[in-house]
């Protein structure tokens, strides 16, 4: 079994315009503690907006080449600059979901499958995120467990999800 790490949240840096706060030099991003690491590695990560006491995931994407060629490519930071657009106050932060050092070609249906499990969760959080593909959320639910409607869980739900891991 391969098992990924988690890092992060990493702050990104935001600059104020006129028309608003942007993300546009993210140049030292890869430069400072242990990011530099991770830089070079590959896996998930996981674009969100820290606001309040929680974190809202806007977009997950994968690299089976480095992070750090593909985390804030224009396009992607189109995405978070749009997520940022309707936060105040929030801050954008970025987790990596790191895949262990290991020789040999990296496992892409691995990654495919993690991200789109990170996507499914990630939508049910969040019915904005801003991934095109993958976020169609299912047409059932299971109440208090998955995508079920507000209120408090019974405490069977409450069970069944810790048994499950949930």
């Amino acid at each position: 079994m391969t098992e990924y790490t988690v890092h992060g949240p990493f702050r990104i840096p935001v600059v104020k315009k006129p028309a608003g706060r942007r993300i546009s030099d993210v140049s030292d991003f890869w430069n400072t503690g242990e990011r530099i690491l991770l830089s070079k590695r590959c896996g998930i990560y996981v674009f969100g907006m820290r606001a309040g006491k929680g974190i809202v995931p806007y977009y997950v994407g994968k690299t089976t080449n480095k992070f750090e060629s593909e985390c804030f490519q224009l396009h992607k930071l189109d995405k978070y600059n749009e997520a940022l657009a309707e936060y105040r106050k929030g801050r954008p932060v970025l987790f990596l979901l790191a895949r262990p050092v290991k020789r040999g070609q990296v496992k892409r249906k691995e990654v495919n499958k993690i991200e789109s499990f990170l996507i499914q969760v990630a939508s049910s959080k969040n019915k904005e995120l801003l991934n095109i593909r993958g976020n169609k959320q299912p047409k059932w639910s299971i109440a208090g467990v998955i995508r079920g409607t507000q209120g408090q869980p019974s405490r069977e739900a409450k069970k069944f999800k810790a048994m499950m891991n949930l």
